[in-house]
């Protein structure tokens, strides 16, 4: 027989689990029924990582900031990079961020014969502050086309028509657990300097643990 693929659980962190277990209060993961039991240090370094993002407070439980990070349907990071964008005031441009993060990726394989022409339009909606801020620009330009889910304008640039929809109800969800919650959502500043800054400030807030070991002068704080 062909060796058996690994189990899900033990390739993907464990982070978004353990934040939910924790939201239910089951104290002792160790004693969980998994079908398919996670490593325990997979499951130490998801409790580290949490406590790195400020989600759990002294004892061990949800702090403040994990109990809204788990209202969320994300990962943790980019729930608290989501919650931080309240704090800078790029909460449109996150959320619209976090949708399509979360969505199927946007871009289709080019034909041969299309290819420098869908390149050269999809060019045109590339951001120079890097990946993050073009996934945002795609999503707007989509929005704001005269007939929401433009199909001709999606072929013409490469981008996939469902994935952009499918982040539009996302982003719709996202906005609404915002709203339960009573978290302040900020008017769009799209394109300004100040709101490029603030939405790299939000990331970094949600993602600083990926810059841990890059330079011997990060160190990760629970601030």
């Amino acid at each position: 027989l062909p060796p058996s693929p690994a189990p899900h659980v033990s390739e993907t962190s464990l982070s978004r689990l353990v934040l939910l277990l924790k939201r239910l209060d089951i104290a002792d993961m160790g004693q969980c029924d998994f079908l398919d039991r996670p490593a325990p240090e997979s499951l130490m370094q998801a409790l580290e990582d949490l406590d790195y993002l400020a989600a759990l407070d002294d004892d061990g439980n949800l702090s403040e900031v994990g109990i809204i990070m788990s209202e969320f349907p994300l990962d943790p990071q980019l729930a608290k990079a989501l919650i931080a964008s309240c704090e800078f005031d790029c909460v449109e441009e996150m959320v619209s961020l976090a949708a399509m993060l979360t969505a199927s990726p946007c871009f289709v394989p080019l034909s041969t014969h299309l290819e420098e022409a869908v390149a050269l339009r999809r060019r045109a909606l590339l951001h120079p502050s890097g990946d993050h801020f073009t996934l945002i620009n795609i999503f707007n330009a989509f929005q704001q086309r005269e007939y929401a889910g433009d199909e001709g304008w999606c072929r013409k640039h490469g981008v996939c028509a469902e994935a952009l929809r499918l982040a539009g109800t996302v982003r719709a969800e996202l906005l609404e657990v915002m709203r339960r919650i009573e978290l302040p959502v900020s008017p769009p500043a799209f394109g300004s300097d100040a709101n490029a800054l603030n939405i790299q400030r939000a990331l970094i807030s949600g993602y600083f643990l990926k810059l841990w070991g890059c330079s011997n002068h990060l160190i990760p704080s629970r601030s």
